[in-house]
């Protein structure tokens, strides 16, 4: 069977972890929130509490008494306070599937360390099926959570003061995805092959026959150093809030943190140019057909010809086609990005299905508007505090306002923005699928999750996360 790693559990049995200090490891009890959204698009939540230290301070679920589509829009939805010492001040979440079941899935969890406060945010966005996505939003999380310990472990036994550089990080996390991709497409492979029965070897290769993209986000609030990593196309955004040159308030700074990695990125084409020289990789945006060039699973464009023809003997998979000729085309290795965080910053994660209405800057304009509107500075940044609805140009955010910015799913037609959740990521949902155009809003939610639905909207799934 496929290893899940379970093996990591010693370092938090019984609500208690095993950590590295300088003297070594150490066992201490550890403030932890938990959730997902599964494909079932319900919220699991584990929380242990420290007593005194104000950790958590409140806990918000979706309100019961909502009806029609303002059920629908916020059936999934999450809000979660923290006090400062963890270095996070508020979460929020939200998740709307077009699939049934759901693809996406979102997880944060957050533990303490003898310095402060280490958190984890993972984004998983998953196609061919959701069997991928669901694993990984268990088993990365967890892989990345015991290489940190590791790396802080050695780190911390050789030089007692010292602390992992970014070098260190970005190697973690590319090894780490690496050894885990290998296990859902590698060893699952080699296990089906061993297994007496077909439809046990094809049970062990459901995950390698699905596939799925990864963000995963990792904070140290003592450095303040945000680490983020991306394999796929979902999108991790910064915003920040800069004061405007003549003193009269302040806008928000847009700071992308990952590209997609699609066959739109020049990048991304130039790599696999590089890789398969002479062959047809790229067409239309498109990877083999896919519409991301980097990927968990997908095993059938990374397993070895020799392997895939193996497989193919007994039946656990079709021969290789004339256009597989130097396989691996998709790769799980991730892009990592370092920031430094300041005060009231905040953090957008979101799947695919939100870009293709929004673009970077509509996001970070739109949370920026929102804590304005709740904010008890009276300068504030939107000269328009009380007007609804805003469009685009009219967003607190830096730069040039583009007419021609791409929004796939909407590009003949400027949005008109609403403010009236009190969900950030929920506000985001809204003013991607109409805003305050409601008829659209309702005709889009009114088409239950499905073919139909698919093709009209994708899986959506969005994180926002406000540092303090």
């Amino acid at each position: 069977m496929l290893r899940h790693y379970s093996h990591l559990a010693f370092r938090y049995a019984g609500r208690r972890r095993l950590i590295p200090t300088a003297a070594g490891l150490a066992v201490l009890g550890a403030g932890s929130a938990t959730y997902c959204f599964s494909n079932t698009a319900r919220i699991h939540l584990d929380t242990d509490r420290e007593a005194g230290r104000g950790v958590l301070r409140k806990e918000v679920h979706p309100r019961s008494d909502l009806t029609g589509i303002e059920a629908k829009l916020r059936r999934v939805e999450h809000t979660q306070e923290y006090g400062e010492v963890t270095g996070i001040r508020r979460y929020d979440a939200a998740a709307l599937p077009s699939n049934d079941p759901m693809e996406d899935c979102s997880a944060m969890n957050m533990y303490a360390v003898p310095d402060g406060y280490h958190t984890y945010f993972g984004l998983f966005d998953g196609h061919n099926g959701p069997q991928t996505s669901n694993w990984l939003v268990s088993n990365l999380m967890l892989a990345l959570l015991g290489s940190m310990c590791d790396l802080w472990t050695r780190v911390k036994a050789s030089a007692p003061d010292a602390d992992p550089t970014v070098e260190d990080f970005e190697k973690t996390f590319k090894e780490t995805f690496q050894r885990v991709d290998d296990q859902i497409v590698l060893e699952a492979a080699e296990q089906a092959l061993a297994v007496p029965t077909r439809d046990e070897g094809v049970e062990l290769l459901t995950l390698a026959y699905a596939g799925s993209c990864a963000t995963v986000a990792f904070y140290d609030s003592h450095s303040r150093l945000l680490h983020v990593g991306v394999v796929g196309d979902s999108r991790a955004v910064l915003g920040r809030r800069v004061a405007l040159p003549d003193g009269r308030g302040y806008v928000y700074e847009v700071r992308e943190l990952t590209v997609d990695q699609n066959g739109w990125n020049p990048a991304e084409q130039s790599r696999l140019l590089a890789q398969h020289p002479g062959e047809h990789v790229v067409e239309n945006g498109r990877v083999m057909g896919w519409g991301v060039s980097r990927a968990f699973g997908d095993a059938a464009y990374k397993w070895p010809l020799d392997l895939y023809r193996r497989l193919a003997e007994k039946y656990l998979a079709y021969p290789p086609g004339p256009d597989l000729k130097t396989p691996p085309y998709l790769i799980a290795e991730p892009e990592v990005t370092t920031t430094k965080v300041e005060p009231g910053d905040f953090l957008i994660i979101a799947s695919d299905g939100l870009w293709e209405w929004l673009t970077s800057e509509d996001a970070v304009g739109l949370v920026g508007w929102w804590l304005d509107a709740r904010a008890s500075d009276p300068t504030g940044s939107v000269r328009q505090r009380g007007r609804q609805p805003l469009l685009p140009k009219d967003l607190p955010v830096t730069g040039d306002y583009d007419p021609n910015a791409v929004r796939i799913r909407t590009p003949k037609q400027e949005p008109r923005f609403v403010n009236k959740d009190e969900n950030a990521a929920t506000h985001l949902l809204r003013n991607a699928l109409g805003g305050a155009d409601e008829r659209r809003l309702a005709a889009l939610l009114s088409i239950e999750p499905g073919p139909e639905c698919r093709r009209r909207r994708d899986d959506i799934t969005t994180q926002v996360v406000f540092f303090s």
